[in-house]
């Protein structure tokens, strides 16, 4: 855990010592020439105390966002059945976790499922945070800032949904939604924000390999005339939506910000052609 503040007090050299898992010392110069810099100076002269209120052995780097003609599209998709079909679309930022360079790298994709045409879209690889120090524990969660949050269905379609989707252990895409619902065990936990956000924070690994976040919008189809669902979530203005990492239970940084209007939606409707 972190090093006490100056305002809580008992700044000890075991304490720094438990927490500085670069080395093993109770000299206070060895301890700050192998701290996790930051932003502060440990690493020089003059080596005080005072230097390691409320240090943790971990700092993440400055994120570098993805580029491209496609970003643009980042949670901006919609998919539309008339003919009664489930539809989702599902915006995935798609994780590798090196440990050996201390990067997590990401690409965004986009995938849809049940309309009658193709949001998708890549945003190829370019996005990626990097960090020093130890990582012992990774979450992820979904920050938003007024947001609209439309859920509704009718006859014998169940409401539509939102759904913050998270994988320790792969890349998600449309292939883990089926009929409103998350399916298989590339998705490790979820929440459904259909009744609002709650910015719970769900793990993620710690380990090398693939890791995945991910927004959807699902709906849910009928069979009978005017059935209807829909599941949506909706931007504009100053609001916002933010991807959020946090590392060792307290040291957060955020992933990927977007701003303005843009709107995640999945609508499904039984038509009578009659």
């Amino acid at each position: 855990m972190p090093v006490n503040t100056t305002g809580q007090g008992n700044i000890s050299i075991s304490s720094i010592n438990t927490e500085n898992t670069s080395t093993t010392s109770n000299s206070l110069k060895t301890l700050s020439e192998t701290a996790v810099e930051g932003l502060n100076t440990l690493n020089e002269a003059p080596y005080a105390m005072s230097e390691f209120s409320g240090y943790q052995h971990f700092n993440w780097g400055t994120p570098v966002l993805p580029s491209g003609t496609n970003v643009t599209k980042i949670f901006h998709m919609g998919q539309e059945s008339r003919s009664g079909n489930d539809t989702c679309v599902v915006c995935s930022f798609k994780m590798t976790h090196n440990t050996s360079t201390k990067t997590i790298t990401y690409s965004v994709q986009g995938t849809d499922d049940g309309g009658g045409f193709s949001p998708d879209f890549t945003v190829g690889t370019g996005g990626y945070i990097s960090y020093s120090g130890t990582l012992s524990s990774l979450e992820a969660r979904f920050v938003y800032s007024g947001e609209a949050i439309l859920c509704t269905g009718s006859g014998n379609s169940a409401n539509g949904k939102v759904l913050e989707l998270f994988s320790n252990s792969g890349h998600i895409s449309n292939a883990h939604i089926n009929n409103n619902t998350t399916t298989g065990s590339v998705i490790t936990t979820s929440n459904d924000i259909s009744g609002g956000a709650n910015g719970t924070f769900r793990p993620l690994r710690t380990t090398q390999g693939s890791m995945s976040v991910a927004l959807a919008a699902t709906s849910d189809g009928g069979n009978t005339d005017n059935d209807s669902s829909r599941g949506s979530i909706s931007f504009s203005g100053s609001d916002s939506l933010t991807i959020q990492l946090k590392a060792n239970n307290s040291t957060t940084v955020n992933l990927y910000s977007r701003t303005g209007s843009f709107t995640m939606e999945s609508l499904t409707t039984e038509e009578d052609t009659s």
